[in-house]
């Protein structure tokens, strides 16, 4: 298996240098020493044997760079916009462990002359990387070569599949695309024919819806389930507690220190205010030769009021110290407090995110279950009325729409939910363009051109409608639309008619002379199709398709018993069993005994089966078989059958009379000889 896609097409050497960057460097949280992204690069502008030498692969780089620079400046032609093109080129997991990295980049290399016979004559560098765990290569080649010559490839996905396919057959590799069998179908045509159709098998997933819905989030959600604002908040305020908690432990120290040095303060003063106990020798001298003990009392009572003026100021230095950590603290504190508030507008935007992830997420495996119906459905149906049925059971509509260029758009819309895909989503084979290619029969189904869903009124006289006729009179649920050819179109009034003008129930052409229905057909629409005809005055409508008209059968017969055979096939293909199953064990009026026989509405083959049905119905009726039997065998009309007025029948209901009564008296004969007998030969 190959796959060979374009990533993108860069127009300026700023794009191209970010494009082997990006090839170049690890990428963040994803790769490691492990798990590396660059593992070896290959170019024809030079070489790099050892893809761990920065110099030397940063040498390559340069030089790719400068030669595709160079190329293009000697280019005239303005009109050549792009400069490179980058791609990428994966086999199977089976096809790798079979050809191994080496074998594979050489076959890289002659897929990618493959797609493009001047490869190797224009400047390149393709990598192998196996950091998403498969092996894969990524290709930035340019468009100029050494004359200035421009070779950018028209239709690149087109030639690209076409390289991969050839070289799926040639090197043996798992097959894909065209090559896989399995890829293609078979449908009938109308006239019964087999035809094999080319429709490969989508890829179900929608990572990447789910990873762009990432992307579009208001805050980044990494795999952990956080995000980078979220953490930085949390540390910056896990930050700001431990500095508030180190400048309440400051202001203890603080406070504790003060209060030392005061006790300290205090207990000397303290023992400075304590009365001295002077002897008798310093009262003495000091008396009568130096007043010491007054000194001594003044310089103690000075030093108590120094040591009280140290008081005061270590509490005002502790008090100034309070007021700048308190400060700081009250700074703290309100930027904890914002960043609290935002933390917690982060919590609700990263619920309110991952809420919206987990309804992607939903919406992706619905979508990937609707898929796989649509696929599913379309692979194993012969027919479109087949393909139709299945999805409509599944509760799935297709719509198509046109646009002013003729070209248009198929919709898949699920009607349980808000789920609508274009069809491209769901398999590239079922774009408006291919499918109206590949499968007209369906196409024609969805913009109502369907014989088979078509019913045709045969009268000549147009049925009385009035001028302003409107649906919602026979039914409110329905609006109509005029279209532009007179024709009327008819929705369910929850349809979006405007957007999706080919999903009507029903539509009744501009001649009022057919009635087509629209693709979802169900009972509903039946029973509208049956009012609207018997509103209009049609008398009769024949169809292609004998199970649509089976159906307005059983709905016409509930409705009204005379209108059993208001709609019938073009073609006589009713069977007894049909009609059975329609009417179950009831018995017909004779009117409808006379259309069903005289009006070829049974198959031919069933002939020997509709007589025998006929007679009967006819013998619960009461009628004289005998005489039926006879005329029907003279290929008389039913209805001449049932004329009391017919003189063939008057004629033989006479004869049989006489006939009777003639059996009658010889019976009577014969029961009189048999009596006379029985006494003669029992007197007693």
């Amino acid at each position: 298996m190959a796959i060979f896609t374009l990533a993108h097409e860069g127009k300026n050497l700023r794009q191209l240098r970010n494009i082997v960057r990006y090839n170049s460097k690890n990428k963040k949280g994803f790769n490691s020493e492990k798990n590396p992204r660059l593992i070896a690069v290959h170019s024809n502008c030079g070489y790099c044997l050892n893809i761990d030498d920065e110099n030397e692969y940063k040498q390559l780089v340069d030089n790719f760079i400068l030669t595709a620079d160079a190329n293009a400046q000697l280019s005239t032609n303005s009109r050549q916009k792009y400069l490179y093109e980058h791609s990428i080129i994966s086999f199977s997991v089976e096809d790798d462990k079979k050809l191994g990295i080496k074998k594979a980049t050489d076959l890289v290399i002659e897929t990618a002359k493959q797609y493009d016979p001047n490869f190797e004559d224009l400047p390149y560098m393709l990598w192998p990387q196996i950091d998403s765990g498969k092996l894969h290569f990524h290709i930035v080649k340019c468009y100029f070569n050494e004359q200035g010559k421009y070779f950018k490839q028209s239709f690149p996905m087109k030639k690209m599949n076409s390289a991969v396919q050839k070289i799926e057959k040639k090197d043996k590799l798992t097959f894909t695309g065209k090559n896989d069998p399995n890829n293609y179908i078979w449908k009938t045509n109308k006239d019964g024919k087999k035809k094999k159709i080319y429709f490969p098998q989508a890829n179900k997933n929608n990572n990447k819806i789910a990873k762009n819905r990432a992307i579009d989030l208001k805050i980044k959600i990494d795999d952990k389930g956080n995000i980078e604002y979220f953490n930085k908040l949390t540390n910056e305020i896990i930050t700001d507690k431990h500095k508030a908690n180190s400048l309440t432990s400051r202001k203890k120290i603080l406070q504790r220190n003060v209060n030392q040095k005061i006790k300290a303060v205090n207990s000397g003063n303290k023992k400075l205010a304590e009365p001295v106990n002077y002897s008798f020798i310093q009262k003495y001298i000091t008396n009568h030769f130096t007043n010491r003990i007054k000194i001594d009392q003044f310089e103690r009572s000075e030093k108590i009021k120094i040591n009280k003026i140290h008081k005061v100021k270590l509490k005002k230095v502790v008090n100034s110290n309070f007021l700048k950590i308190n400060r700081v603290g009250k700074k703290l504190e309100n930027s904890i407090k914002i960043k609290n508030a935002e933390l917690d507008h982060c919590k609700n935007e990263m619920k309110q995110d991952q809420a919206g992830l987990d309804l992607q997420k939903s919406k992706n495996k619905q979508l990937n279950e609707i898929k796989n119906i649509i696929n599913k459905a379309y692979r194993h149906s012969k027919t479109p009325e087949t393909f139709i049925k299945k999805i409509n059971d599944n509760g799935i509509e297709a719509c198509i729409s046109f646009r002013e260029n003729e070209q248009g758009g198929i919709t898949f819309n699920h009607l349980n939910t808000d789920i609508s895909i274009a069809g491209g989503k769901v398999n590239s084979y079922l774009t408006f363009g291919k499918i109206k290619k590949n499968d007209p029969e369906l196409f024609d189904h969805l913009i109502g051109n369907d014989p088979q869903n078509t019913i045709s009124f045969q009268q000549d006289h147009r049925p009385y409608l009035e001028q302003n006729f409107d649906i919602e009179k026979i039914n409110e649920n329905y609006k109509q639309k005029v279209n532009f050819d007179g024709s009327i179109s008819i929705f369910y009034h929850k349809k979006d008619a405007k957007k999706y003008p080919y999903n009507h129930n029903i539509k009744v052409s501009s001649n009022y002379k057919t009635i087509s229905f629209g693709q979802h057909r169900n009972d509903h629409d039946l029973k509208l199709a049956y009012d609207f005809v018997k509103k209009s005055g049609w008398k009769m409508g024949v169809s292609e398709n004998k199970d649509l008209v089976k159906s307005l059968m059983a709905l016409s017969y509930n409705k009204n018993k005379a209108d059993l055979f208001l709609f019938q096939t073009t073609e006589s293909t009713l069977k007894i069993s049909d009609l059975q199953a329609v009417i179950a064990d009831d018995r017909l009026s004779k009117d409808n005994l006379i259309k069903l026989y005289d009006n070829d509405i049974v198959i031919k083959n069933d002939y020997k089966e509709l007589r025998s049905y006929i007679i009967g119905q006819l013998e619960d009726h009461n009628e004289n078989l005998t005489v039926i039997n006879e005329m029907l065998d003279n290929k008389l009309s039913l209805r001449d059958c049932l004329d009391v007025e017919n003189p063939i029948r008057k004629k033989l209901f006479e004869k049989n009379n006489s006939l009777e009564n003639d059996r009658c008296i010889e019976v009577n004969k014969t029961n009189k000889y048999a009596n006379r007998n029985r006494v003669i030969n029992n007197p007693f």
